[in-house]
């Protein structure tokens, strides 16, 4: 039957305004993404201003620090000088030549403040300040050479730079203390004093110098910085309008429908297809899912409670069936395939599995359906035997001997197989740890007595035939 005109028209109107849904979020996307490009390039440049900012913060802070460290150099030459001259100490005057080659702290701090502004004014000064120090030595040179000779030093065992140092010819035929009052006078009279304070002048120039470069520099970033928070506050309010106006359009247009579909899926009832296509499509899917996952939960039970190789029990299953079965009375059996590691030695490991698959069939097969056949180990198997006593004692022991029996012909590419059993019978509650460790001792027991064999728990003698507690 052909659908109505109207139909037709209520179709192609649907399909419209998907359409412009569509067109609608996909500006709004492309907007969002130019907003958030440019949010990220102002985040790009404000994180650059800041570091750039902090940069010269460092490289102004480390200047000044290194122009008072030429200033502290400085003076400590002179206070070493004057200590001497002073004293007569010749451990001032090492202290005094320590400085000056070895810790060299003036000339380290115009090199430290190379790198950062070399060529510029501020380091002009600190360099004019370092040669005027210099300039300086020469005066201090004098006064110690003056003050060794008062003092009557070897000339032998000065510095090699006071070795080098001429006096005036009018010294000669001074006394030790008017030496000693010159080379005094050399390091505290008003020349000295004057080339100080032109190293102290051209030092706090520098510092002046430095501070004011610092704060013009810190003022162009910080505006820098408030023009980008700006931009940011606007490029921010853009986002949330857009924001508010996609929540609008999602609640408007997705989530109403949404609403009876999440009933549905509450209710575990088949969704409803309606509403968008892409809702449409969804309910679809989920529909089949659904049905997908009802047929697969069993198989995946399956899987999770069974040996891949043997498709019996695994070992989860079997610390889960000890629990279920200690309500009531039961036996557990413990079996060992002997020499299984000879037969993969020598076989190789795909008749192993092989064997471990024949054994798996004979005991399925000796075993009652409600029976639980499990392989809890390489070589190691369990039998969970239901409402059983020992009053079955010689049922199971006929068990195992026609299992053996089955095993020791071989066949099918398989070489005689046997199984090492041991067995315990269980009382209604007991701990399943404690039935264990006696099905365990037993089949400890059928091991060192030769194996191929079954024993229980109340049958395990020792040499003197005593009976021996499990």
């Amino acid at each position: 039957m052909r659908p109505r005109k109207k139909e037709i028209l209520c179709d192609g109107d649907k399909m419209g305004k998907e359409i412009r849904v569509k067109r609608v979020y996909l500006l709004l996307l492309v907007i969002a993404a130019l907003t958030l490009a440019a949010g990220i390039f102002a985040e790009i440049k404000t994180l650059r201003s800041y570091y750039e900012m902090e940069q010269k913060t460092e490289a102004y802070i480390e200047s000044v620090q290194q122009a008072v460290l030429l200033q502290n150099g400085s003076d400590y030459l002179t206070e070493q000088v004057r200590s001497f001259v002073i004293t007569g100490d010749l451990q001032y005057v090492d202290n005094f030549f320590t400085e000056a080659t070895v810790t060299r702290r003036r000339d380290k701090a115009l090199e430290t403040l190379s790198g950062y502004f070399e060529g510029r004014e501020a380091y002009t000064l600190l360099k004019e300040a370092l040669a005027t120090s210099n300039e300086l030595m020469k005066r201090e040179y004098e006064a110690m050479v003056l003050g060794l000779q008062a003092e009557g030093v070897d000339p032998d065992s000065w510095q090699e730079e006071l070795r080098g140092v001429k006096l005036p010819e009018e010294t000669a035929g001074w006394t030790s203390e008017e030496k000693r009052e010159r080379s005094r006078e050399l390091v505290f009279d008003s020349i000295y004093q004057d080339y100080k304070a032109r190293i102290y002048g051209k030092v706090s120039a520098c510092t002046d110098m430095l501070t004011g470069e610092m704060r013009s520099e810190q003022q162009h970033s910080s505006d820098i910085l408030l023009s980008a928070l700006r931009n940011q506050v606007i490029l921010i309010s853009l986002l949330l309008c857009i924001v508010i106006l996609s929540v609008i359009m999602t609640y408007t247009l997705v989530m109403r429908p949404l609403e009876s579909a999440v009933k549905s899926i509450e209710k575990h009832s088949r969704m409803p297809v309606e509403g968008a296509y892409e809702l449409r499509y969804l309910a679809e899917v989920y529909n089949r899912m659904a049905e997908d996952t009802a047929r697969s939960h069993d198989k995946l039970n399956y899987e999770a409670s069974h040996d891949g190789l043997t498709g019996l029990y695994n070992r989860g299953a079997f610390d889960r069936l000890r629990e279920d079965c200690r309500r009531e009375n039961h036996a557990l059996m413990l079996l060992d395939l002997d020499y299984f590691k000879t037969i993969n030695d020598q076989y190789g490991h795909a008749v192993g599995d092989r064997a471990l698959k024949k054994v798996a069939g004979v005991l399925t097969n000796l075993f009652r359906r409600e029976d639980a056949v499990c392989r809890i180990g390489g070589d190691e198997f369990a039998v969970l035997m239901v409402r059983a006593d020992r009053n079955l004692t010689e049922l199971v022991r006929r068990k195992v001997e026609s299992a053996n029996r089955t095993l020791g012909t071989g066949g099918e590419g398989l070489p005689a197989m046997s199984l090492s059993v041991g067995v315990a019978f269980a009382e209604p509650d007991e701990e399943p740890g404690a039935v264990y460790r006696r099905a365990d001792a037993a089949l400890y027991h059928v091991k060192e007595s030769g194996r191929q064999g079954v024993a229980f728990d109340n049958e395990i003698t020792d040499n003197e035939g005593k009976r021996v507690p499990c």
